[in-house]
């Protein structure tokens, strides 16, 4: 098995190729609106050209998205944009049972409307709540098969064994709707403000999300097709809702509504591992310390030594857990560059866990970033670890 690292600044864009079943997966494809061009690194929309070269022909490609945020999202979106169609054999995104959904009221589904509405369409914010909206019908468009899945599946075709560690099917953030309520409140809105057009958008995404009994193990077997015209209809009906909306003049701005739901987002993102005892991968999302450290407890992980470990969120969360664990690795990897200006850049924390500390970019928006001793600054495109 080996993994190829692309160095897409702040973003992630991984490949792992299972050689000895002729199996490849695109772990996520997206690069940060602040992503700065260095020698080393590569545009989103070169390597969006580069891929169909890379999945073309001679191995069937399965894609993983790790959640919808546009670091790890956009690039298959600027795949369907350019027209790419059912080009990944299937599509892995983390559930959202119709449930769960309803237990946040649509509270999620609300802020996504209200922010993509609130500020102009062109602005990251407007996007970011797009992304939110349209991962999944994307995913189902590029995927010849679209699976949601949860902590416990298995992929049978993949490497034996492997394992999905994060999310839990549940999201039930009882702060984000205390928040919401709140929002309501000082900009003197109904209860059920926006409740129609939620309720429309989590129609149209439970067809895609709802679990049956036979996705509880393993979901060999069990997976969600959709024609290309169902797909696209599907994805002009969200876009046509959205636009429908009529937003009040606002006396509080929803940011703290937007901070809130995009760590959400960060803490149902997909956690998965991959071999044996002797050859195993770790990827950590973007999930934070807490979740990380329920995810451990969950799946019973501790005392164990990795060939490999992608950091979590771009190498700045998730090493105190996996050291409060005893987990070890060959190396960890930080998907890097910075998110915005005042980023601190990855975290020193994970010398606990590896000695030998990788990261794709130090470009720091001339700031000085800590302990950069302490990391080897990868010098390719793209880097390939033999696992």
């Amino acid at each position: 098995m080996t993994v190829d690292i692309f160095n897409v600044g702040h973003g992630e864009a991984i490949q792992i190729n299972m050689e000895n079943i002729n199996q490849r997966i695109i772990r996520d494809l997206g690069r940060s609106k602040n992503a700065q061009n260095t020698s080393t690194s590569i545009t989103l929309p070169l390597l969006t050209r580069l891929l169909p070269v890379l999945y073309n022909q001679d191995k069937p490609t399965d894609a993983v998205l790790s959640h919808a945020h546009e670091d790890h999202f956009n690039g298959f979106k600027e795949l369907y944009d350019n027209g790419a169609r059912k080009i990944f054999e299937n599509g892995y995104i983390p559930i959202l049972r119709m449930q769960d959904l309803q237990q946040l009221g649509g509270v999620l589904i609300k802020i996504s409307i209200l922010i993509y509405r609130y500020y102009s369409p062109n602005s990251q914010y407007a996007k970011n709540a797009g992304h939110w909206l349209l991962a999944t019908p994307i995913m189902a468009a590029l995927s010849k098969k679209l699976w949601c899945v949860q902590q416990g599946h298995q992929v049978q075709h993949w490497v034996q064994p492997n394992k999905f560690l994060w999310p839990v099917s549940s999201i039930t953030d009882h702060t984000l709707k205390e928040l919401w309520n709140e929002f309501l409140l000082e900009n003197d809105l109904p209860e059920n403000f926006l409740e129609e057009f939620a309720d429309e958008i989590r129609q149209i995404l439970s067809q895609f999300h709802e679990p049956t009994d036979q996705t509880l193990n393993n979901i060999d077997g069990v997976g969600t097709e959709f024609n290309t015209d169902e797909i696209e209809e599907i994805i002009n009906n969200i876009v046509d809702i959205l636009n429908r909306v009529q937003l009040p003049n606002l006396s509080i701005p929803p940011m703290k509504l937007y901070a809130k739901a995009y760590r959400t987002y960060d803490n149902h993102s997909l956690v998965f591992e991959l071999g044996d005892k002797e050859h195993d991968v770790l990827f950590l999302s973007d999930a934070d310390d807490s979740m990380v450290n329920r995810m451990l407890s969950l799946n019973g992980i501790t005392n164990h030594s990795y060939k490999l470990i992608k950091a979590g969120h771009h190498g700045n969360k998730g090493a105190k857990p996996l050291f409060g664990e005893k987990i070890t690795s060959d190396i960890a990897i930080s998907c890097c560059g910075p998110a915005h200006p005042n980023w601190k850049g990855p975290d020193i924390a994970y010398q606990k866990i590896s000695k030998k500390l990788h990261c794709t970019d130090w470009n720091n928006h001339g700031k000085k970033w800590k302990n950069k001793a302490s990391f080897t600054i990868l010098k390719n495109t793209v880097t390939t670890y033999s696992v």
